[in-house]
């Protein structure tokens, strides 16, 4: 994975939380149980990350940024 700090770009990052349930470990871990650890209750939550660099922003694809010339490994 690249990092863009190495690279010397600023880069936006977005966590986006689209869904949380609450449920009991022993529906989510099979045989929890069997250890003898009681049963409790589990947050979960649901996200995805989107990372936006002035070179890949996520509304490009990477045949646009080849043909700019602005993909990663492309030099300039």
């Amino acid at each position: 994975m690249i990092d863009p700090a190495e690279l010397g770009v600023a880069a936006q990052v977005l966590s986006v939380r689209y869904a949380q349930r609450q449920v009991r470990r022993s529906e989510v871990f099979h045989d929890y149980g069997s250890d003898g650890l009681p049963d409790a209750t589990l947050d979960m939550d649901y996200d995805f990350w989107v990372i936006a660099t002035p070179t890949a922003s996520p509304w490009s694809t990477p045949a646009t940024t080849w043909r700019r010339g602005t993909g990663w490994g492309r030099s300039r």
